[in-house]
């Protein structure tokens, strides 16, 4: 491949592994306003890492859940364990009701609540419980979003908003700002509901949030519910914003419009599963498809990592993240085929992707020439802190591994290098591996460079169809 070479020798160069460490303290400060404080030290740790081949996981870096009080997260655990259990939805519902726009200021927070409070009612109604009380005070809750939300003439592309500086940085560098950074993004949308912007990284930030929480966090459901919203709102803005450039073509393009729907979709697609509803799942997939045909190497990452569990799709999987590659073999001009400082690995945690289809299938042979890119010096494998454990992993038992998958229990199937298992609805994606520097040095001017995707990607002439409400109920 021209971004991947071919490995001449294999004694050109030597990697030294560097992993993270769990459990190590990180010293940082970073201040946006007086109201999103960060601390001075913050403990970091990892997901832990077990000796057995079926439950080994790359660690990821998490420095802490989003906060939640007692009687919230026994509510939300009693929900997922059982989404029919009225008292849990309805003590739910009236939790971030009273802290909503209806009764609130308009912040970030009181945003989020009327979310979830709407997520909530949505369900009460659908467990026709209450219908008069839900259907009035829905509308309510509904009217203040709205107002919200969607009072604005015209559409944003501004990305030099301190709170979208701050989460970039928090993504790329400092993970353990996650909640904070996330929060941020929604007091600027409680203030600018119309930066789409910000809007896309709050849709983008919660599918990292909640993808990479701790096996049992009851939270996550938060993160795919604002997630999911988002991602609606997200695609409403670009699609005017869109149709202001075919009327004015001196205007500009959201330039990520074209990656909206895998991340939109994976929200969608965990709610679906939570929610037992096997159409909505159907009609997603179909969806993702219709993604993957306007930007077919960002969506090998979502095509392939939401169906790669799954037998009846894996072919699916394999043949996208396949096309993937080998889009990335023709083309120089594709942002996800490249290492930049917005995603310092992409190039590696690609190819450990591709590993773990290759050895699901048999394809040892592949895999393991594969795994040889680490001696290539441009990828900077001695400083891929995040991926090396799982990398080396790999080759240590490259045939034990690739025996497990194809043997007739499922039960024992490894866990893939981007993925995380959940207590509840499906495993879910990580994002550390890739996105975050990690020992990985880049100048100012470099970090300020954007790349901006080619004429045949910036350019939709129509968004797909979005097959269900953005609650998935």
């Amino acid at each position: 491949m021209k971004i991947f070479p071919t490995i001449v020798a294999a004694t050109l160069f030597t990697a030294t592994a560097n992993a993270a460490t769990c459990g190590a303290t990180v010293f940082d400060k970073y201040n946006i306003t007086e109201k999103h404080q960060i601390q001075t030290v913050v403990p970091q740790y990892c997901t832990e890492v077990k000796d057995d081949l079926s439950s080994y996981a790359a660690p990821v870096p998490f420095a802490q859940n989003y906060p939640l009080l007692e009687a919230e997260q026994k509510a939300l655990e009693r929900y997922l364990e059982d989404i029919n259990d009225v008292k849990a939805v309805k003590t739910l519902a009236l939790f971030h009701l009273e802290r909503s726009l209806v009764v609130s200021a308009v912040t970030g927070e009181a945003v989020r609540h009327s979310i979830l409070a709407d997520y909530f009612l949505t369900r009460l109604k659908t467990l026709k419980n209450d219908i008069d009380w839900i259907l009035a005070t829905k509308t309510d809750n509904e009217n203040m979003l709205t107002k919200t939300l969607k009072s604005y003439d015209s559409v944003s592309i501004q990305e030099d908003r301190p709170a979208q500086a701050f989460y970039i940085d928090t993504f790329n560098y400092h993970e353990q700002n996650r909640h904070t950074a996330i929060d941020a993004l929604l007091d600027e949308i409680a203030i600018n509901p119309n930066i789409v912007y910000t809007s896309f990284l709050i849709m983008a930030g919660n599918l990292w949030a909640g993808g990479e929480a701790d096996y049992a966090d009851p939270a996550v459901l938060y993160n795919f519910v604002i997630g999911s919203f988002f991602g609606e709102h997200t695609m409403a803005l670009a699609k005017q914003q869109q149709q202001t450039w075919k009327k004015d073509p001196t205007q500009e393009r959201f330039r990520l419009a074209s990656i909206i729907g895998g991340i939109d979709v994976m929200h969608r697609l965990w709610l679906a599963n939570l929610h037992q509803n096997k159409e909505a799942k159907l009609t997603l997939d179909e969806e993702h498809r219709q993604w993957f045909k306007l930007n077919p190497v960002f969506h090998a990452f979502t095509v392939g990592l939401s169906q790669f569990e799954q037998d009846d799709t894996f072919q699916e999987a394999y043949d996208a993240w396949e096309i993937g590659m080998t889009a990335c073999d023709l083309r120089d001009d594709l942002r996800t085929c490249t290492n930049r400082p917005r995603f310092s690995y992409n190039m590696l945690g690609f190819a450990l992707g591709w590993v773990d289809f290759l050895l699901k299938k048999g394809e040892l042979e592949q895999a393991g020439e594969i795994l040889n890119w680490k001696y290539a010096p441009h990828l900077q494998y001695e400083n891929w802190d995040l991926g090396q454990p799982a990398w080396e992993h790999r080759i240590k038992n490259l045939a034990e591994i690739s025996a497990l998958y194809l043997n007739d229990d499922l039960s024992d199937d490894p866990m893939p290098f981007n993925l995380k298992k959940r207590k509840w609805g499906v495993n879910t994606s990580t994002c550390q591996g890739c996105h975050q520097a990690q020992n990985r040095s880049w100048s100012e001017d470099e970090k300020q460079k954007i790349m901006l995707p080619p004429e045949d990607i910036l350019t939709l002439d129509n968004f797909p169809v979005r097959t269900t409400s953005w609650n998935v109920l």
